[in-house]
């Protein structure tokens, strides 16, 4: 070991002129012995750029896990030289590097997060496992940034790694959104689960509204029927408060098999039917079935005039 500090001392020697600077780099990139690594890290602190230069270029060759948290404090270098070569040498340590790099999005250097995005986006999809790894453990800057990284990079199955994270309470806000925007349908029911949190609820009916009413109103109704209990509660929730655009859904809702006609038309009636009046009165009056799961709602809301046509009664093909 001795010997090999001296060997390393003397081309640090070199390195600083500029006589015998290039003869030196060509000998450090001979030197593949293991046990340089730790006498490597600590010349990363040298006063002198291009040892830092060379010595990062080294530690990138040699990819020992153990120079990875080194070279990552030197993204902030002074020199742009060093923080290339440092850039350059953590990609050399393959995809498995984010699982380091994804600890320090909270960094309080902006150019060290900057980097590390860069890094990130240079692997894509094959830094997401990584990424997430361990995930519950990251602070919530780093986990937040974790998911907008794994959303940025669009990877086949974003949606399904995404919704593995909605548990995480740091996250829940922006997943929500998240799941809105990109119109993931799957995630409703977690969505319907999460409406339990007062302070999600306002997120939860605008990620429904994102979606849209013909992509999530079904699937809500459809929870009234297949749901666990709660399920069913939480989504009885989420339908009073969406309101008045539920209905439609709600009135066809009586029409599919094994519906729970008593929880629809309670809903119904607290939503308050008037709007849809003339399409209930209308199926009633030709079909039979309908007629019969919606008796109480004909009882307590006769309708003298006329249906007109068009408007509601499209949604159902007429």
């Amino acid at each position: 070991m001795k010997e090999l500090e001296a060997q390393l001392n003397h081309l640090v020697k070199m390195l600083r002129s500029e006589e015998t600077r290039w003869d030196a780099i060509l000998e450090l990139k001979l030197l593949n012995d293991p046990e340089i690594v730790p006498l490597l890290i600590r010349l990363l602190e040298d006063r002198e750029w291009v040892i830092r230069w060379c010595v990062a270029e080294k530690l990138g060759e040699l990819k020992n896990p153990t120079a990875i948290p080194s070279l990552t404090r030197l993204l902030k270098d002074r020199d742009f030289h060093v923080r290339k070569n440092a850039i350059k040498a953590l990609v050399k340590f393959g995809p498995e590097v984010c699982s380091y790099l994804a600890t320090q999005f909270a960094h309080p250097h902006f150019s060290v997060r900057r980097h590390i995005s860069l890094i990130i986006s240079h692997f894509g999809e094959r830094a997401v496992p990584y990424m997430v790894k361990d995930f519950t453990l990251r602070d919530w800057v780093s986990a937040n940034r974790i998911v907008y990284a794994v959303y940025d990079i669009g990877a086949e199955d974003r949606d399904e790694v995404l919704l593995d994270l909605i548990s995480n309470s740091d996250v829940q806000k922006p997943l929500i959104i998240i799941m809105g925007q990109g119109k993931v349908i799957k995630a409703i029911p977690q969505l319907i689960r999460l409406y339990k949190h007062s302070q999600l609820k306002r997120c939860v009916i605008m990620a429904l509204n994102q979606m849209g009413e013909k992509r999530a109103f079904p699937v809500l109704v459809t929870a009234l029927k297949k749901g666990s209990p709660n399920l069913r509660n939480l989504a009885e929730q989420v339908i009073l408060k969406l309101g008045k655009p539920m209905l439609t859904y709600l009135v066809k809702g009586l029409m599919e098999t094994d519906a729970p006609v008593d929880k629809l038309i309670y809903l119904i009636e607290m939503i308050g039917p008037d709007p849809i009046l003339p399409t209930i009165h209308r199926l009633a009056t030709r079909n039979a079935a309908f007629r019969a799961v919606a008796k109480p709602l004909l009882a307590k809301h006769p309708y003298e005039g006329s249906p007109r046509k068009g408007g509601l009664f499209n949604i159902f093909g007429d």
